[in-house]
C-alpha cells in the first residue's frame, strides 16, 4: 500500500547562540538562530522509491547548509540523522531526498539580515510516512503528526554545531580569549 509523505522542516527560534564569524565571511549560526538570518520554503517533495514507503519510515535529518546572499544553499550534508529500523541502504536514501528537498528551498533574508549576509547552519527536516487512506488526516491525526514531528526533530538538534565549526576552520568563538 502506498504511503503518504510529511516531511517539515523545523525552525527554532527561541535561546540562539550569537553568531560566529568564519572564513570567506559567512556567519555560523546555530539551529535556533537561523531564523532571525534567513527564513525559508521547501517546495513540494519527491516520495523516495516505492520500496523505501512501504516499510512506512519515520525519523529527522539535521542537515548543514551554507546560504548564500541570493538566497540559494550549497554545501549540504547530513550532520546526523534518526531513523526508524531499516536497512543502511534505505536511510541513504531518506538523507538524500531530504537534502534534494533543502537543496530546492528558497531563503529569504531574516530580520537581522537586511543585508544579506551568507550564513552557515544547519536544518532539521523530519520525516513521517503514514497509511494512504489519511490523505486529508483529521485534526487529532494532523496535531499527532506535529507532535512526532516535534520529537522527531529534537533528536537531531546538534547542540554544539557553533563549537564544531569554529574547531573545524580554527575560528575564534565571540568573546574567547
Amino acid at each position: 500500500m502506498t504511503s503518504v509523505l510529511a516531511i517539515s522542516a523545523a525552525m527554532a527560534g527561541a535561546h540562539a547562540a550569537p553568531a560566529t564569524p568564519a572564513p570567506e565571511n559567512y556567519a555560523v549560526v546555530d539551529f535556533a538562530g537561523l531564523g532571525h538570518y534567513w527564513h525559508y520554503t521547501l517546495p513540494p517533495g519527491k516520495l523516495p522509491s516505492r520500496n523505501v514507503l512501504e516499510r512506512h519510515p519515520s525519523g529527522c535529518a539535521a542537515i548543514s547548509v551554507r546560504i548564500e546572499p541570493d538566497g540559494t544553499p550549497h554545501q549540504m550534508h547530513v550532520l546526523k540523522s534518526e531513523w526508524t529500523p531499516m536497512l543502511p541502504v534505505n536511510k541513504k536514501l531518506l538523507d538524500a531526498n531530504l537534502i534534494d528537498q533543502l537543496s530546492r528551498a528558497r531563503f529569504t533574508p531574516g530580520p537581522q539580515n537586511p543585508e544579506r549576509l551568507p550564513v552557515y547552519s544547519y536544518v532539521v527536516m523530519s520525516f513521517i510516512t503514514y497509511p494512504a487512506n489519511s490523505m486529508h488526516p483529521a485534526a487529532s491525526t494532523q496535531k499527532r503528526v506535529d507532535g512526532v514531528s516535534k520529537k522527531l526533530a529534537a533528536l537531531c538538534h546538534v547542540p554544539d554545531f557553533v563549537e564544531r565549526v569554529a574547531r573545524a576552520t580554527d575560528t575564534p568563538l565571540p568573546g574567547g580569549d
